[in-house]
């Protein structure tokens, strides 16, 4: 690789150059400093001698480009040429490009492989895009596609359209991010600005794409021509996907365009639930449940089958839920909401009035009072909240055909594998949706919010909403779907079709790999070892963990055995539900004991009253309040422990006091165990959740008395930032990568390491690539994420260095933003990683 030299009068000048080309290209791209002159350099002025040390220093072997500022730079330049006794080992070329722009260009072109005579060119080009900018009539020369793109063989030809969605349009680094893309593969690639009619420009030269003048929503075309066309555009799009490495903005849409037919005018939707579909459409007949004319009995008779059908459809919902995976995400916790609904007060009161007060039968008061409180969601302003109208909607037809005598909702096939059309589809509905049958969902109502695409994006449906353009005349006909850009073609053509088929392969490719990466040890390519554990709630979970190659379950919740139950459930059913949910995986499993509060109350639990429940008694400060029930909760986790490797944690722990009266607990479970000479796991490994600043700050005084702790982020991140982590309204405050909470993580792991004390991640963070990476950067080796991706994360860290994850986490550490400390990592990811979900295929498996 060609490297780069910047001189100039002023070190800190130079310095905040280099600078911003790492910013573009990474820390590792060479680009040195020879500037200033006096003590340190610091004086103004430039030193021939001094310049032939750095240049000499740098010694690439593809050559050295030096950039200088003003005239006495250059006389220097020049004489430090004639001082270099030493031969360098390459060739050393003097630029004439402007010191910023041309740094900048330069490296982008030197990244992507250019040699020394093509960076140097690209560097005196270095001010075209602002002269055309400034100067719209003024000549600039600029290469055209034809002159600069590589020359292949020929090959594959092909194209693709991106919506531009980033706040400032392809501005220096999503552009340089574009150029490195392309730069990778041998085929021709141009782009060309729709929008504008400007170009095709050479996608391997930062200046005429920079010409471009790419802006935000303006629609660019990307072509290609060459043998690995295919790989190119996927890379792109990948790209693109990640609005070209700037993360808080909006992702770029990919739009297929057809060569030669385009969709027919009206056709389109909003993206519900990514995936591609192909298949003839099928429709979805409904029957809305209608009010009988049945005369009302006496209310108490009325209320009784209304209570019965009430509580028959809660059990449906609720068995629904503890089948799913993920708790309290996706399908599962769609269910439970829906549950939650049937005991709302708000609800009952209204019911028992139209009952009693105007004496209308169950059916009839059941209908009026869920189309009321329907019609109030669908009049509010918030689009989200209008969204909920559906779920009223659905839950009044589960009990309305329940007192009907009507089976619940069966399961939704067709003759056929079809791609489903429907006005709305009920969140119950989409529950029923077989994949294997339904092959994607088009509906012409609703958004991407709405619990029906929450739950098909569970399912792995794909989704699209609004669609306009389509009806029921076009039953039967052909029909292909992207669910990531809300597009789909009605009788496509042949070349839709087949770049839809390719996506689609790519798609399944990955994700072999990443299955066949599952099935192997997570070790970094310096041969550091990461545990890959899973998250669960239930039995489902654990083995969908299984499934994905988790090592084990890093965090085992326990609250599924106490949801929604009207009395505590008994030592023994705990136990038992307990040995289910552990069959399925090897390993060690950390069981949580209840963490529940005045936030997640239990109806069995009664609290009083409080105006902050996350910071009042939840976790082990109601456990210790109630030390009946968790005496029970400790012998039965010690009991489903017999023969497995089970440690136990204590979810909350705030300061040393809760730790030594939870072990009095634990230790007076198991002597009361042992006194009955009931089985039982002992000695166990103890530990407890870090999820609150006091214990981070104090985690070495913790460790000593501890086997174990494993960092909850989700808490720590909102005690920490002083943000729910519910509230939409702070949102951006809720941010794991926030230096702020990574020094408290720090904080955790340099407190275990002296005690020699276990530290894992648990919370949802670490199913985040990017936060994975950082935390194994700061010291954490073991992650604990969601089921399904297990895979992605192990497959994730056969890419990395662990020496280079520990420096990125030091510069981290240094941050005063999540922002810049996203952009540090996904900046090395982005340079080399090739697996998994964030830029294609894996480099081993």
């Amino acid at each position: 690789m060609v490297g780069l030299v910047l001189v100039s009068h002023s070190k800190q000048l130079a310095e905040a150059v280099r600078e911003l080309v790492l910013q573009i290209t990474g820390p590792t791209f060479p680009v040195a400093v020879a500037a200033g002159v006096g003590d340190n350099y610091a004086d103004l002025g430039t030193d021939a001698v001094h310049i032939a040390e750095v240049v000499q220093k740098l010694s690439c072997p593809d050559g050295v480009l030096v950039l200088m500022d003003l005239g006495s730079a250059v006389l220097s330049a020049q004489t430090a040429l004639e001082l270099m006794d030493s031969p360098t080992l390459g060739p050393v070329r003097l630029c004439s490009g402007p010191l910023v722009e041309g740094a900048i260009a330069a490296a982008v072109s030197a990244q992507g492989g250019s040699s020394l005579a093509e960076v140097a060119a690209e560097a005196e080009r270095g001010l075209a895009a602002k002269q055309q900018q400034l100067q719209p009539d003024a000549p600039v020369e600029v290469p055209t596609a034809t002159t600069q793109c590589v020359t292949t063989q020929p090959g594959e030809t092909a194209e693709i359209e991106l919506v531009i969605e980033n706040q400032h349009g392809l501005h220096a680094r999503p552009a340089a991010a574009l150029v490195r893309s392309a730069s990778r593969f041998s085929s021709s690639i141009a782009v060309s600005n729709l929008s504008s009619g400007k170009g095709p420009a050479p996608a391997r030269s930062l200046t005429s794409v920079a010409l471009l003048q790419i802006r935000k929503g303006d629609r660019i075309k990307v072509s290609c021509t060459g043998a690995d066309c295919g790989a190119a555009l996927q890379a792109i799009r990948e790209l693109a996907a990640s609005c070209f490495g700037e993360l808080h903005a909006a992702p770029a849409a990919e739009v297929f365009v057809p060569q030669k037919t385009k969709q027919a005018a009206g056709v389109q939707g909003a993206p519900g639930s990514d995936g591609i579909a192909i298949g003839p459409l099928a429709l979805l007949q409904t029957a809305e449940h209608q009010e009988g004319n049945e005369p009302a009995g006496e209310p108490a008779t009325e209320l009784a089958k209304l209570t019965a059908a009430i509580q028959s459809v809660r059990n449906e919902l609720l068995r629904g839920s503890q089948q799913h995976s993920e708790p309290r995400t996706g399908g599962d916790a769609v269910l439970e909401a829906h549950a939650l609904l049937l005991d709302d007060p708000v609800v009952m009161n209204a019911l028992e009035s139209a009952l009693h007060a105007r004496r209308l039968s169950a059916s009839r008061a059941w209908n009026e009072v869920t189309n009321d409180l329907a019609a109030n969601y669908l009049a509010m302003d918030d689009s989200y909240l209008q969204e909920r109208a559906a779920d009223i909607r659905d839950i009044g037809r589960r009990v309305g055909r329940c007192m009907a005598g009507g089976a619940a909702q069966s399961s939704i096939r067709f003759p056929q594998p079809s791609i489903l059309l429907s006005e709305e589809l009920l969140p119950s509905e989409a529950t029923a949706c077989e994949p294997e049958s339904v092959l994607g969902v088009i509906t012409t109502k609703g958004s991407a919010t709405s619990h029906s695409a929450i739950i098909l994006r569970t399912l792995g449906i794909p989704m699209i909403v609004g669609a306009t353009g389509i009806s029921e005349s076009d039953e039967g006909k052909i029909v292909a779907m992207d669910g990531s850009t809300g597009e789909f073609w009605i009788d496509p053509d042949a070349p839709t079709l087949a770049r839809l088929q390719q996506t689609k392969h790519l798609h399944t490719q990955r994700k072999i790999l990443v299955e066949a990466a599952s099935r192997q040890p997570s070790v970094t390519l310096d041969g550091a070892r990461m545990e890959v554990l899973a998250n669960s709630g239930n039995s489902g979970d654990t083995s969908t963990a299984a499934q994905n190659g988790a090592e084990g379950i890093g965090l085992l919740r326990t609250e599924f055995l106490f949801a929604s139950r009207r009395e505590a459930p008994s030592e023994e059913e705990q136990a038992h539900a307990l040995r289910e949910a552990y069959a399925a995986i090897s390993g060690p499993i950390i069981v949580r004991t209840l963490d529940v509060g005045a936030d997640k109350p239990l109806p069995f639990l009664p609290q009083g009253e409080e105006h902050n429940p996350y910071l009042g008694r939840r976790g082990i400060r109601l456990s210790l309040h109630s030390p009946n029930l968790f005496l029970s909760h400790l012998r039965a986790i010690l009991r489903s422990g017999t023969g497995r490797e089970i440690w136990i944690m204590f979810p909350m722990i705030s300061r040393l006091q809760e730790v030594q009266q939870s072990m009095l607990l634990l230790e007076q479970a198991h002597s009361e165990l042992e006194n009955h000479s009931t089985p039982h796991l002992w000695p166990i490994k103890r530990g407890i959740m870090i999820e609150v600043p006091s214990a981070a700050l104090c985690s070495e005084q913790l460790a000593e008395s501890l086997d174990f702790f494993s960092i909850g982020t989700n808490d720590l991140t909102q005690y920490t930032m002083a943000a729910e982590r519910g509230n939409s309204a702070v949102a951006e405050l809720q941010d794991t990568l926030h230096p702020a909470v990574l020094r408290l993580m720090q904080s955790v792991v340099n407190g275990a390491r002296r005690r020699k004390c276990h530290v894992s991640v648990c919370g949802d963070a670490a199913s985040d690539p990017q936060a994975a990476a950082l935390f194994a950067g700061i010291g954490v080796h073991c992650l604990s994420v969601r089921p399904k991706q297990v895979a992605e994360i192990k497959a994730l860290f056969r890419d990395l260095r662990l020496s280079d994850l520990t420096e990125i986490a030091r510069q981290a550490l240094q941050c005063s933003e999540a922002e810049e400390v996203r952009r540090l990592i996904q900046r090395y990811i982005g340079s080399v990683v090739r697996s998994g979900s964030i830029s294609g295929q894996p480099t081993r498996v």
